[in-house]
Order: structure tokens, then sequence, then C-alpha cells
């Protein structure tokens, strides 16, 4: 009997332990996947601004398919610009991304970005 209890006893803190470990390695995966997604905001809003330094008009909405060095597919970026304002130059681009590990896991990222001002060369 003693032997019975004290088996119970060890396979339920085994049980619990595995629980928890379980556990703590989701929780860092869904950390993982929050930061991929978040770089993948970043690099969308990287990218459109780099199209707007080449392309000033290059406004509207499109979806983008990111891979990593490896060539697999890293996630999915949607890149919303705005037009740009008349007075100031203005523009806003929305970048909302996904990786691949969480599809649902999206982290948006909002820049304004505006093309420097010829009255910094003013001391020419």
């Amino acid at each position: 009997m003693v032997v019975l209890v004290l088996l119970a006893t060890t396979f339920t803190v085994a049980a619990a332990i595995a629980g928890l470990a379980m556990s703590v390695a989701r929780q860092g995966g869904r950390a993982v996947a929050r930061a991929s997604s978040f770089h993948l905001a970043e690099a969308g809003a990287q990218q459109q601004r780099w199209r707007l330094a080449h392309n000033p008009n290059d406004a509207g909405e499109r979806r983008i398919a990111y891979r990593d060095a490896t060539g697999r597919a890293a996630g999915i970026v949607t890149i919303r610009t705005a037009v740009a304002d008349a007075c100031t130059g203005r523009t806003r681009i929305t970048t909302i991304a996904a990786a691949n590990q969480h599809p649902t896991r999206t982290r948006t990222v909002e820049v304004t970005y505006g093309r420097p001002s010829l009255a910094q060369y003013a001391y020419l």
C-alpha cells in the first residue's frame, strides 16, 4: 500500500512538472512569434520608406510575404500608406505583420515619414 501511495505521488508530481514545462515552452514560442511579428512590421515600414524616397507618390495598400535568410516563409506584412499631406509633405505609414509561427498574433507599427526640408541647407 505504501508503494502505491508513493508511486501515485511521484506520478502526480511528474505530471505537474511536465505540464509546467509544456506551458513555459508554449509561452516562449508566443514570445518569439511576437518579436518576429514586430521585426517584420519594422522591416515593412523601412521598405515603404525606401519606396517613398524613390517614388513619393507610392500610396495605397499592399501585402508582402517575407522570407528569412534561408528562403523559408517568415510572415505576411500589410503596408498601408496614406497620401502625403500637401502642406507638410508628411506621410503616415502603417504596417501590420504576422509571423508564420502564430498568424493570429499581429503587431502594428505606425510611422510618420517626411522628406527633409530644403531649409535645413539654409546655412549654405
